[in-house]
Formats: structure tokens, C-alpha cells, sequence
């Protein structure tokens, strides 16, 4: 809504022609606005003239009609009534931002009067044109457009001349003149009240709106008693107000209609006998849907006989099924139990087998005991021939040893009888005889020495050297045997720790085979083996499976995205036929709008229309770059005077300055500049004298120089710019003043007063703010103005656009639906199948999931299986690696015993030959010597013929004959005696022990032999009984083993007899650990003995099953045979039909069956009276449904079923006779599918109107918000029950057909028309979506003095004070203004104005604190209050922006109302542009 800038009034006289407006002007600036006007002095008046601009020929008193002031005696001819409005944003075109409403009335001319009229170009408007109410009046509304104020704006529009009043016609033609002529306005007529509301309509000024400001303003302060009397409550608010003369109205001034309740009632009471023809076929059509519904409750009592007869055939095949089953069941348990008897031998037959596997392998356990035993007893045979061995070697040896010192003693004895001999038998020798003889002896010994010891010394020496390599190789030898001793240690320790780890393994083993119901573990490979074939068949069929689910999903999505696709097409085919529904309608729109856009532009023609608009687009951004240019300016004057200097955009200006500059320097000084330097009474000398000293440039030396430029050539436009001398401002003689020149510039003084110039830089910033937000509307209405080229650029392209036919759009929608189920059904069977597979192949993972269990722990088993069976590998080679270590200990102790032995004889042998070394040297040295002379040895070769210890004894004994001359013979003799017995002595020892002489002496000779001391023989003799200790303890051991070969042969031998005799057969088998196996097979035979107990114990409960069969099969013949039932005719079932586990439950079930089955004879009796009842209440139905002739058909061919055949017969018979009906229904239905679509479009569209009033119902509360206190608050609450949206369309129908039946109960059309339009009211209709009017709620917000307490309250409550109640009705009145003024504009987002009159409100609220939620409430929603009041408080007029004190004076004897005194705090640059009148002076520059 426009808000209101200028009012006129001219020419009106009133109360009996002694008051009058003569020309008269209020500027309102479209701000809040009180004028104060004492009673009596046409306060009303003044607002029922202007309320002639909205609402023309309107009253605010009845008594009071504008026909009044025509009337006798009031002098009035023509009056005029005239409003220049600010037009929002929105509504500016072509730049046209002001509007002037006119009103001119004059009284009613009759006919006479109008033939007398001489002016030629008035044409008269009669009242009856004019659609005025009252026909003592005649008037016409104008509108004047203008973008300035000139010529013919409110002020100046010409209606008075020279004096004169302009005449009504007059004016209208000067009107249509002044359109032709003055290209700046647009001048529209009206000589309707219609027409020219509906045009004033387009520019935000609205009826509704201003109806409501007429019945506020009929008295002073009315709008508490204006709501309270025509409002009472919130029913009659929402319906009354809102709806009927708020929403109604809006709605049909965008349609340009003047009462749609007319149109829908003609509309409906032109379709009301195709509705009555509807409700008929409805009716027969109901008839027919009873008919088919009792035909349905009949079937469906039908087909209760095909239960019956299916329980009675079910019952019957129950029983056959159950003997048949019985009979199936006995033969498959009589089959059961011959299979699990030869399970059960079989079982017994491996438990023979597996006792025959048991005695063998104990007969195997003691035969390797006996083998290990033979072994030892071999071993023990072995080390008492060794030891047998050793005591002969150390006897014979003892013997040799002891023969050896005999053949030594024999030596000795035979020197020492020698010697005896040859002293008896050289006694009577001389001495000297005595000394030669020895001197011979000596010589003869001599070379006998020189032999010997050559050939001693080289045996000692070779002896030397073999004693120490038998030494050496005793020692290799004493090694070797030590490491065959380590190495046999070592054996041992491993085999010991293999026995550990087969102990331990086979605990594990038996641990796992126990766990896991493993009997036998020697054959987990071929079970390992047998699984992975399993396993690799389930892996294949999980392939196959897998194969399947991925084609079968394949196919499933396949088909899904078939599906896709086609709801895809259906989406955009529903989006197309949407997009084509919404194109047909975009079009309608768009014609419609371009028809609007053509009446808002005033330009026929699509492409004239695009052409105009688009020259409007370009106006106003012509006008919006020029405005924002003046912004840019404006600011850079804001910031030049806030710096205290003058801001000048000219080019021509600022060059001039810089030539100046170039040519005095800084001499030149801008005239307001040099006035800031000067003292306060030199500036006002100098400006007195130079007015335009501020405009000048001041040259303060320099100024001969300018003389002679030429300084015309340095402007190139028609400005003038003083240049003066300094000196003629310090010279007081040289008088310029301004007396006869008359400068029209702006007073800039203000430069240098600082208050002054705050107080402009104030009003240039507000100005700018103002100037910013045009430029904001501006750009916003550039848009809009953009928009509508862009729509009618589309506009036209769309309407050339051929669009698809919607019944093909829709035929190929139902194809693909048809495709759609197709495919639906097929994606079922894809996942039926999968669902299928999926379950095989869960089924087939978890049999693989067992079968690699199974697998993974006979793969345990085997493992350990196989660690036992690899260390029994180990232990039988560690065996054999002991056996060939114990031997190689032997035969390294047999080489060690002979080495030992050789290197005892080397080092004897060593010893001998070095004491006979030592004895031939000792003898030569200390015997012999000394008796030769080499004087005698020369030629004597007896040496090699006599014996070395004969010569010995003979030298001894001849030297004893020296030494003891006189000794008695006797004695030598006894001696002689003696020594021979000796020798005889110790030859018959060397006898005695084996030994010759012979072999003595030459083992003598040979150095083998010596003499052994005692400690030696008794050493030797030691051992010998040592070695017989151990001969004898190991012959006891070994006759001990022996006894027990031989009883272990004894066992053996009786072991085998007694298997043959018990198994008839004894077989060995290879068999690594005998004992292992046996406790193997004994674990198993003890399993395989529970097995059987239990097989025994299943038996015999098979057995008692059967007997039990057998028992309810003759039971169930007795009871089939007594119902009649022929078993043979069930034959045919197949087992799976048949298959019954539970005996109990059979046993149980088969007499209850029986029981049912005897019920059903006797329910079969019933059901024929039953039967009889049903028909005859069908065929009474019938009746009552207009289907007498089907009744008898019923009647005749409707009989009793007496099976399931008979029964699906009946019932297909009667679902024939509904089809049949249906399609005699459908044939109707199709008679009326018009009559139905017409109906339906009816409800629709009064339904659509219940929408639309709700919606903008909605929109109350929230257009209703201010911000006060930093809260935002809504002054309306709004809340109405309406019943759910689903609800809408039955609840309308039932509505139209109450109203239908209603209007047929009228005589006269004219009736029934009436009663149908206050049935199509949109209030009434609006009820239909509410549950309850009266529940409708309205809460006001009403304002304390204490903020807290402030609250809502209910419309019908909100009352307190009377001053309170006011100021809660004007806060209610300023919101549904606001709702108006919403409603009718499509805003882009700008304010829009509104303008309201309340005739002097503060009667009872005065207080400013009602004033204060007012106030905001008009400033948030930009309304424009105008006030007429009389004595209102300073507190309140402060609040107005324009105030406005009116008065009378005398006049031509007539008191005419004027203005006394005026008050505005509107901006400077808000106010309208005044001309001013000034003579152009001119002035010499020097």
C-alpha cells in the first residue's frame, strides 16, 4: 500500500454553506501525521473528502452523506476531493513514483439540465454510469501518474483559472488533454466505482483494507467499539473479517471478479440435477454393490462347505494316511530292525576281529621280549667265553711267568753247580794255573762280551722304540674305545628322550582320539583322505552354488534395475505429465500474467510488451547508476564538510585550479578557505561586500600575471570563476555587494560555523542513507523489471511450444506398470531361487565347516600320529645305532685288551733285555775285567763253542778257589748235592707247568722272559681270580636267562596253540610296538562293547516299537473299515505323504480322528437346515435390492453341495452371477464418470478455496511481529482445530450432496440460488476443515506498565482499562492492515507502506506507554498513521513526525479552514522541491 504524501481539498462549503476549504494543501511527507482541528470545524469532513479517494461516494455517517453537501443552501457546484501518494517500489513504472487520486463530484443533473448544456466538450456522467449508491450524485475518480513534482501534480494542477472553479467537465476534459500534452504523467478516468478500485487495487490501495478504516472512523475513537460491535468474538473475526472481507475480497480482486460465492452457486445449481442424476445411478449403483455383497456373504457361507467337505476329505485321508502309514512304518521298522541286527554283527564281527588283533599282538609283545631276551642270553654266552678266554690267558700266563723264574733259578743253580764243580775240581791247582786259566777264561768271555752286548744294545734299542709305539697305539686305542663308550652314551640319552616324547605323544594321542570319538588312529590318513574328497565335492557344489547365487543376483539385479529404469520412466513420465500439467497451467499463467503485464505497462502486443519492458530496464538502470552516482558524490561532500571544506565535482573547476597554481603557486587560495583564516567580523565585512567570495579564488600576490593570460581559453564550459586580489579584499573602499543581484546558490556559510555545519553533515548523512535505500528499491525494481522481461521473453517462447498429449503420456505410464509387475513377478522367482540357494548353500558351508573340522582334527591326530610313528622310526634306529655302538665298544675293548697285552710283552721284553744288558755289563765289569790281558786273548777262537754261564761259573769259581783256598770240600760237595737236586726241582716245575727247557732258553735268549718279582705274580694271580668270579656270577645270569628263554618259548608256543584253537587261525602282521597296538585295540574293543550294549538295548526298543505298530495298524483297519473308507483308493501316496515318527502321538491323534470324523456325520445332518436358512435370507435380500429376478434364479438353481466339486461349482456359479453384476455396474458407472468428474472438480475447487484460506489464515500471526525490549513479539495468536487433510474431500462431498438435497426442498430457483450461495460462502465453506468454529481462538498481546506482566489474551478477554483495550485494538487494527496489504502484494523482499486514519484515538489512551508498542508496530510494518485530534498531550504529538495545527478565519463571510501553525521533523532533502524566483545577475571579472 502507497503511503500518503500530499491531500487538497477545493471548493467545498458545508454546514449550510458558512464553513468552507477553499484550496486547501497538508503535506503528510507519508509520515505519521496529527492535525488538530477544534469540533464542529470539519474534522470529519475533512476525512470523509479524502476517504473519497478509496472508497468513492462512501459515508462515515449515515446521517452524513456526501449527497449532503449538495443539498439546498450549501452553495457547492463542483467539489474536489485530491491524495498524491507515494507509490512503493513494486508498483513504480517508468520511473512514476507519485500517484494522485482524484475525487470530483457535483449534483445529479436531470435530463433538462443536460440539454441545456452549451459547452460542447463536457460530457456528463451520469449517476447511473457512474455506479454511485446514491442518485443525487454524480462523480468520476482520476489517477495522475508523474515521476517530479511540476505542473499537474496535487499542488499545482490547475482547478481554479484566472479565478474561475474549474467546472466538472472541465476538468475531465482538461484531464484527457493534459495526457496528451504534458508527456511527464499519465492520466487515467474512471467513471466506475468498479473499475477504478480495481485499478487503484494494482498500486497497494485496497478496499478491504479501507472498509475497515471507514467503520473505525464513523465516531472518534471507534475502533474498540468498532471491533467489539462487529467482531464480538473470534469465530466472527475469522469469519466475517478475515475470510469474507479480507481473504474473499483479496482473492477476488486478483482474479477480477466481484463475487465468486455468485459464480460457484450458478456453477452448482447448473450441475445440481446432473448431481440428483448422479445420486440415482449412486443409489443404483449401491443396489447393485448390496446385491454383490450379499452374493459374497452368501459364496463366502458356500465356501465354508468346502471347508467342511475339505476337513471331512482331510479327516477321511488322514485316517488312510495314518494306516497306510502304519503299514509303510511297519515294514520300514521290520527293514530298521534287520539292518541294525547286521550292524550289530557287523559290530560283533570286528569285535572278534579286533580280540583276534589283541592275541596276536601279545603273542607278537612276547616274542620281542624273547627276541630281546635271546639277545641278552646271546650277549651273556658271548662275555663268559671272553671272560673264559681272559682266565686262560692270565693262567697260562701266571704258568709262564712262574716257569720263567724257575728257568731263572735253574740258570743260577746250574752257575753255581758249575762253579762248585769247577772249584772241587781245580783244588789241586796252582795259583798261578788258577790265574792263567782265568786270564784264558777272561779272554774267551771277552769275545763272547764283545758279541753280546753289540746285539743287546741293539735289541734294547728297538725294544725302547716298540714299547713306545705300543704305548702310543694303546693310547689311540684307550681313546677310541672311550669315544665308542661316549658315543654309546649319547644313544642312549636320545633314546631315552624319544621314549619320553612317544610316551608323551602317544598320551596326546589318545587325549585327542578320546575328545574327538576316534576309535582307531592307524587309519586317519585314509579317513583325512576320505574327507578331502568330501570336502572337495561340497567345495564344488559351493561353487556351483555360489555360481548360482552370483547369475541368479546378476538376473536380480538385472531385473531390479529394469524395475529402476521403468519406475524411472514412470517418475519422469509422472514428472513430465506434472511438468505438462504445469506447463499447460504455466502457460494460462504466463497468459495470464502477460495480460497483466500488458495492462500494468499499458502495452498490447508480445513484442511490443518485450521491447517496453526492456526500455523500462534500461530507464531504471540508468536511473539507478545516476543514483548511485549522486551517492558516491553526496558521500564525498559528507566528508569534505565534516572536514570543514566545500566539496566541488567539476573537472572544468579542479583544472582551472591546477592552471592557476601553475602560474602564481601557492599564492592561489580558495575562497571559503580564505574566509576560515579570517577573524569572525572580517568574515562577515568581506562576505557583506563579496557575497561570492566562498565560490572565488583569492590570489594573494601574483595577480598582474593573470592579467595578462588569457584565462577565457582555460574553461571549456559556461561556469564562471571569480578570481580575485587579495588586496582588493584588504580594501575596504572597493564596495561589491549583492543589492540588485539575486543568486540562485546554496548557502554554504555553514563552513564556518562548527554547529551549523555538524547540524548539515547530520541531514547530508541522512540524506545519503536515503538516497542508498532508493538505490536498494531501485536495483530491487530493476530486478522485477527484469524478471518481467524474462517472462515475457518465456512467456512468448513457451506459448509457441508444442506440447505433448497427456493420454498417450498416461497410456505409455500403464504399459510400463504392466512391465513393472512383470517384472516384479520375475524378480520374486530370482529371489525365490536365491532365498533357495542361500539356504542349500548355508547347509552346504556348515557340512564343509564340519568336514574341516573333522579334517583340521584328524589332521591333529595325524600329526601326532605321525610324531609317534616317526619316533618309533627314531627308537628302532637309535636301537640299531646302540647295537652297532655296544659293538663297537666290544671290538674297541677286544683291540684295546690285545694292544694292552702286546705293550705288557714289549715293555717285559724291554725290561728283560735291558737287565741283561745290565748283567752282561755288571758281570764283565765287576767279574771278568779285571782278568784280561789282551796279550793273552790274541788266537783264542773257543768263544763261539763255550757257554756264556758256564764260563761264568768257571771264572767265579776259580776266582772263589783264590779267594778261599782252604775252604772244606765237604761243604762244596754237599753244595754240589744241593744245587743239582735244585736244578732237578726247577726242571720238574718248568714241566710241570707246560714248559721245556728248550723253549725257556730260547725265550731266554730271546729276551722274552725274565725273572718277575713277587708283587707281580700275586698281582697277576689277583686277576686270574677276579676273572673267575666274574666267569662264574656271569655263567649264573646267563643259565638264569636261559631258563627263562626257554619258559617264554614254553608261552609263546602255548599262545599260538590256543589262537589256533580259538580263531582257527594264527597269522603274525608286522607290528612296530606290539603293546601300543594291543592297548589300542583293547580301547576300541571296550567302545565297540558299549556300542553293542547299546545296539542290544535299541534293539529291544525297536523290537517294542514294532509290536506297537503293529498294534494301531489293526486298530486303524477296525476303525476305516467301520467308516467306509477303501484303503485301495490311497494306494498312490508316496511314502513322504505318509511318514509318521511319533507313535505316541499317533496312537493319540488316530482316536481323536476318529472322533472328528464321527463329528462331521453328524454336522453334515445340520448343515443342510443351515443351508435353507442362508438361501431364503439371500433371495429376501435380493428383494430389498431390486433383483427379484435374480432372487428366482437363486430360488430354482441354487441347491444344496454335496462335496468340494459340487461346492466350487456353487461357488464359481455365483462369483459368474458378481461379474456379471459388476459389469452392469461398470456400465453404469461409466454413465456417470462426467457427472462424477464434474462433482469431483466442484469439491476440488472448494476445497482448494478452504486451502487458500488457510494458508492465508496462517500468515496472520506471523505479519503480526514487532520487536520491543529486545524480544520480538507477535501481537496476534491464531489457533484453529482443522480436522486432517484426508479427511478434507469426504467431509466437502458430504457437504455439496447436503446442500444439493437442501436446495431441492426450495419452489423458486431464486430460493435455492440464495440458499446455495450462503451454502458456498467461503466462511461457510471454510467450517468444512474445521472440526469446530467456536473452538476457533484469536489472543491479542497486551502491553503492562510493568514488562513481566504483560501476557495474551484471548480475543474475547482482552479487555482492562478502556485505554488498554484501545491501545490493544489499534495494535490489532495496525496488524491486519499490515495482513492486507501482505496478502494482495507479491513483494520482492521491500517494504511495503501502508496508511491507516483513526478519527482522534486518545480519548481514553492517553497514556504513552499504551502509544509504545503502537508506534514500533507501525514502524516495523512501515504504516502510516494519520491522526485528527483535538487537545492530544505533548507526549503523544511528539511522537508524530508531522503535526499540523488548523484553524478558521473569516473569509467572504464564511469561515475557511487554514493552517495556523505547522511542525515537521522530516528531512531536508524529504521535502518537496520548492521553486524559487531570482534575476540572473551579472558581474565584471577583472
Amino acid at each position: 500500500m502507497p503511503q500518503i504524501n500530499r491531500i487538497r481539498v477545493n471548493n467545498v462549503k458545508y454546514n449550510f454553506g458558512t464553513q468552507f476549504y477553499d484550496d486547501f494543501l497538508m503535506r503528510f511527507n507519508c509520515k505519521n501525521t496529527i492535525y488538530d482541528l477544534a469540533n464542529g470545524g470539519g474534522k470529519s469532513l475533512l476525512m470523509l473528502l479524502l476517504m473519497q479517494n478509496m472508497i468513492p461516494n462512501c459515508t462515515l455517517d449515515e446521517k452524513q452523506p456526501i449527497e449532503k453537501l449538495f443539498r439546498k443552501g450549501s452553495d457547492n457546484t463542483c467539489i474536489h476531493s485530491l491524495v498524491e501518494w507515494k507509490l512503493d517500489n513494486n508498483a513504480v513504472k517508468d520511473g512514476f513514483r507519485y500517484m494522485t487520486t482524484g475525487f470530483c463530484a457535483r449534483k445529479a443533473r436531470d435530463a433538462k439540465d443536460e440539454e441545456n448544456v452549451t459547452d460542447g466538450t463536457d460530457t456528463l456522467t451520469q449517476a447511473q454510469a457512474s455506479s454511485s449508491d446514491n442518485t443525487s450524485v454524480e462523480y468520476f475518480n482520476y489517477c495522475i501518474f508523474y515521476r517530479k513534482f511540476g505542473g499537474n501534480d496535487i499542488k499545482n494542477l490547475p482547478l481554479a483559472v484566472n479565478g474561475e472553479r474549474v467546472t466538472y467537465n472541465g476538468l475531465k476534459a482538461y484531464l484527457r488533454e493534459a495526457e496528451k500534452s504534458d508527456y511527464n504523467i499519465k492520466v487515467y478516468i474512471f467513471d466506475r466505482k468498479g473499475d477504478y478500485q480495481s485499478f487503484i487495487s494494482r498500486y497497494g490501495i485496497y478496499e478491504s483494507a479501507w472498509e475497515i478504516v471507514r467503520g473505525i472512523n464513523k465516531t472518534e475513537g471507534h475502533v474498540r467499539t468498532y471491533f467489539e460491535t462487529n467482531y464480538r468474538t473470534s469465530r466472527k473475526v475469522v469469519e466475517d473479517l478475515l475470510i469474507e472481507e479480507i481473504i474473499q475480497k483479496s482473492y477476488n480482486n486478483r482474479l477480477s471478479v466481484d463475487n465468486d460465492d455468485s459464480m460457484m452457486a450458478k456453477t452448482l445449481l447448473d450441475i445440481k440435477d446432473k448431481l440428483i442424476e448422479l445420486s440415482k445411478k449412486n443409489s443404483q449403483i449401491n443396489d447393485y454393490d448390496n446385491q454383490i455383497e450379499a452374493l459374497t456373504y452368501f459364496k463366502d457361507y458356500i465356501v465354508t462347505y468346502k471347508e467342511f467337505y475339505s476337513n471331512k476329505r482331510d479327516i477321511e485321508n488322514r485316517l488312510a494316511n495314518m494306516l497306510l502309514s502304519v503299514i509303510n512304518a511297519e515294514g520300514r521298522k521290520e527293514a530298521e530292525l534287520s539292518g541294525h541286527n547286521e550292524k550289530e554283527q557287523e559290530l560283533y564281527n570286528e569285535l572278534y576281529d579286533k580280540k583276534y588283533k589283541i592275541a596276536v599282538a601279545d603273542v607278537l609283545k612276547e616274542k620281542k621280549s624273547l627276541n630281546e631276551l635271546d639277545k641278552l642270553v646271546k650277549e651273556a654266552l658271548s662275555d663268559r667265553n671272553k671272560k673264559e678266554n681272559q682266565i686262560k690267558t692270565a693262567r697260562e700266563k701266571l704258568m709262564l711267568l712262574e716257569a720263567a723264574n724257575n728257568y731263572c733259578d735253574y740258570i743260577n743253580y746250574e752257575k753255581e753247580l758249575v762253579k762248585v764243580n769247577t772249584a772241587i775240581d781245580s783244588r789241586m791247582i796252582e795259583d798261578e794255573d788258577i790265574a792263567s786259566e782265568l786270564n784264558r777264561l777272561a779272554a774267551i768271555y771277552k769275545q763272547y762280551y764283545d758279541k753280546a752286548e753289540k746285539e743287546l744294545s741293539a735289541k734294547t734299542a728297538k725294544a725302547a722304540i716298540d714299547e713306545k709305539n705300543l704305548r702310543d697305539e694303546l693310547k689311540k686305542a684307550d681313546d677310541k674305545h672311550q669315544e665308542a663308550k661316549n658315543n654309546c652314551a649319547v644313544i642312549h640319552g636320545q633314546e631315552s628322550t624319544v621314549k619320553l616324547h612317544i610316551e608323551k605323544d602317544e598320551k596326546e594321542l589318545k587325549r585327542l582320539a578320546d575328545a574327538y570319538g576316534i576309535l582307531i588312529v592307524d587309519d586317519i590318513i585314509s579317513k583325512i583322505e576320505e574327507l578331502r574328497v568330501q570336502h572337495n565335492g561340497i567345495l564344488k557344489a559351493e561353487a556351483l552354488l555360489e555360481e548360482s547365487i552370483k547369475e541368479t543376483t546378476k538376473s536380480v539385479y538385472k531385473t531390479e534395475e529394469k524395475i529402476n529404469i521403468a519406475e524411472s520412466n514412470i517418475a519422469m513420465l509422472d514428472e513430465r505429465i506434472d511438468q505438462l500439467q504445469s506447463q499447460i497451467i504455466s502457460r494460462q499463467e504466463n497468459e495470464s500474467k502477460l495480460k497483466d503485464l500488458q495492462r500494468i505497462y499499458g502495452i498490447a502486443g508480445a513484442d511490443r510488451l518485450k521491447e517496453g519492458i526492456f526500455k523500462e530496464f534500461l530507464r531504471m538502470n540508468d536511473k539507478y547508476n545516476e543514483d548511485s552516482q549522486k551517492a558516491v558524490k553526496l558521500g564525498k561532500l559528507i566528508e569534505a564538510v565534516s572536514a570543514g571544506s566545500y566539496y566541488i565535482d567539476n573537472p572544468s573547476y579542479n583544472k582551472f585550479r591546477e592552471y592557476l597554481k601553475s602560474v602564481c603557486g601557492e599564492a592561489v587560495t580558495e575562497g571559503y578557505k580564505y574566509l576560515e583564516n579570517a577573524s569572525e567580523q572580517q568574515r562577515k565585512d568581506i562576505v557583506k561586500r563579496i557575497p561570492f567570495i566562498q565560490y572565488s579564488f583569492v590570489i594573494d600576490s601574483g595577480f598582474d600575471k593573470l592579467k595578462e593570460a588569457e584565462l577565457g581559453t582555460e574553461t571549456q564550459d559556461s561556469a564562471v570563476y571569480p578570481v580575485i586580489s587579495a588586496e582588493a579584499l584588504k580594501d575596504e573602499n572597493i564596495n561589491i555587494n549583492s543589492d540588485k543581484v539575486i543568486f540562485a546558490f546554496n548557502d554554504i556559510s555553514y563552513l564556518t560555523d562548527d554547529k551549523r555545519r555538524d547540524v548539515k553533515v547530520r541531514i547530508l548523512r541522512e540524506e545519503l542513507d536515503n538516497l542508498n535505500d532508493t538505490i536498494t528499491k531501485l536495483n530491487s525494481r530493476k530486478q522485477t523489471v527484469l524478471e518481467d522481461y524474462v517472462l515475457s521473453v518465456n512467456a512468448g517462447d513457451t506459448s509457441a511450444e508444442k506440447l505433448d498429449a497427456p493420454e498417450e503420456l498416461l497410456k505409455r505410464k500403464n504399459d510400463i506398470k504392466e512391465n513393472i509387475a512383470a517384472y516384479r513377478a520375475e524378480l520374486g522367482r530370482y529371489n525365490d531361487k536365491k532365498s533357495q540357494d542361500m539356504a542349500e548353500l548355508e547347509n552346504v558351508r556348515k557340512s564343509k565347516k564340519s568336514v574341516e573340522l573333522n579334517i583340521s582334527r584328524y589332521e591333529e591326530i595325524a600329526v601326532v600320529n605321525e610324531r609317534v610313528t616317526a619316533g618309533y622310526v627314531t627308537l628302532k634306529q637309535l636301537t640299531e645305532q646302540l647295537k652297532s655302538a655296544e659293538a663297537q665298544i666290544i671290538e674297541c675293548a677286544d683291540y684295546l685288551d690285545k694292544i694292552r697285552e702286546d705293550y705288557i710283552k714289549a715293555d717285559e721284553y724291554k725290561t728283560n733285555v735291558d737287565n741283561q744288558y745290565s748283567e752282561l755289563v755288571s758281570i764283565w765289569e765287576n767279574t771278568v775285567s779285571h782278568f784280561y790281558n789282551e796279550s793273552t786273548a790274541s788266537g783264542n777262537d773257543e768263544a763261539g763253542q763255550i757257554n756264556p754261564n758256564e764260563l761264568i761259573a768257571k771264572i767265579t769259581g776259580l776266582k772263589d778257589i783264590l779267594s778261599n783256598k782252604n775252604s772244606d770240600v765237604s761243604d762244596k760237595e754237599n753244595l754240589r748235592k744241593h744245587l743239582k737236586a735244585s736244578i732237578d726241582k726247577c726242571v720238574e716245575a718248568i714241566e710241570y707247568r707246560g714248559h721245556t727247557l728248550e723253549e725257556l732258553k730260547a725265550m731266554y735268549e730271546a729276551g722274552t722272559i725274565s725273572v718277575s718279582d713277587r708283587a707281580k705274580l700275586m698281582g697277576l694271580n689277583n686277576e686270574l681270580h677276579e676273572y673267575q668270579k666274574e666267569y662264574d656270577a656271569g655263567s649264573r645270569e646267563t643259565e638264569a636267562k636261559e631258563a627263562l628263554l626257554n619258559r617264554l618259548e614254553g608261552s609263546i608256543a602255548h599262545a599260538k596253540s590256543q589262537i589256533e584253537e580259538k580263531y582257527g587261525r594264527y597269522e603274525e602282521f608286522e607290528c612296530d610296538n606290539p603293546e601300543k597296538f594291543a592297548d589300542d585295540m583293547s580301547v576300541a574293543v571296550a567302545e565297540l562293547e558299549k556300542n553293542i550294549e547299546k545296539y542290544a538295548q535299541l534293539r529291544k526298543h525297536m523290537s517294542d516299537e514294532l509290536k506297537e505298530i503293529q498294534l494301531i495298524r489293526k486298530d486303524l483297519e477296525r476303525i476305516t473299515y467301520n467308516a467306509g473308507i477303501d484303503i485301495e483308493n490311497y494306494a498312490e501316496l508316496s511314502e513322504s505323504d505318509i511318514e509318521i515318527k511319533d507313535f505316541e502321538s499317533v496312537a493319540k491323534e488316530y482316536e481323536q480322528t476318529a472322533k472328528e470324523y464321527s463329528s462331521i456325520l453328524k454336522l453334515e445332518y445340520k448343515k443342510a437346515d443351515e443351508f435353507n436358512k442362508y438361501k431364503t435370507k439371500l433371495i429376501d435380500e435380493l428383494k430389498n435390492y431390486n433383483g427379484a429376478e435374480l432372487a428366482v434364479e437363486v430360488n430354482v438353481s441354487v441347491v444344496l453341495p454335496v462335496n468340494a466339486a459340487k461346492t466350487e461349482q456353487l461357488v464359481k456359479s455365483i462369483e459368474d452371477t458378481n461379474s456379471f453384476i459388476e459389469l452392469e455396474k461398470e456400465r453404469v458407472h461409466k454413465g456417470i464418470e462426467d457427472m462424477e468428474r464434474i462433482k469431483d472438480n466442484f469439491e476440488n475447487r472448494c476445497i482448494q478455496t478452504c486451502c487458500n484460506i488457510k494458508t492465508e489464515l496462517e500468515r496472520l500471526p506471523k505479519l503480526s511481529h514487532i520487536r520491543m525490549d529486545n524480544e520480538d513479539i507477535a501481537i496476534i495468536g491464531l489457533y484453529i482445530p482443522y480436522v486432517k487433510e484426508e479427511m478434507y474431500k469426504d467431509r466437502m462431498s458430504a457437504y455439496i450432496d447436503e446442500t444439493i438435497v437442501a436446495a431441492e426442498s426450495f419452489k423458486e430457483q431464486e430460493e435455492r440460488f440464495r440458499y446455495i450461495r450462503s451454502r458456498l460462502s467461503w466462511k461457510r465453506l471454510f467450517s468444512v476443515i474445521v472440526t469446530d468454529m467456536n473452538s476457533v481462538r484469536i489472543n491479542l498481546y497486551k502491553r503492562e506498565r510493568i514488562k513481566d506482566q504483560s501476557r495474551y489474551l484471548r480475543y474475547e478477554e482482552a479487555v482492562g482499562s478502556t485505554g488498554q483495550s484501545q491501545g490493544i485494538y489499534i495494535q490489532f487494527l495496525i496488524a491486519i492492515i499490515n495482513y492486507i496489504s501482505n496478502m494482495n502484494t507479491v513483494s520482492d523482499g521491500q517494504p511495503l507502506g501502508k496508511t491507516i486514519f483513526i478519527d482522534n484515538p486518545f480519548g481514553a489512551a492517553k497514556d504513552i506507554y499504551i502509544w509504545e508498542p503502537i508506534f514500533k508496530l507501525l514502524a516495523v510494518n512501515h504504516v502510516q498513521l494519520i491522526v485528527p485530534a483535538r487537545g492530544a498531550t505533548p507526549a503523544i504529538t511528539s511522537r508524530f513526525d508531522v503535526n499540523y495545527i488548523l484553524g478558521q478565519k473569516m473569509a467572504d463571510k464564511r469561515q475557511q479552514t487554514v493552517v495556523v501553525d505547522y511542525y515537521s521533523n522530516v528531512k531536508e532533502t524529504e521535502l518537496e522541491y520548492t521553486r524559487m524566483d531570482y534575476e540572473q545577475a551579472s558581474f565584471d571579472f577583472i
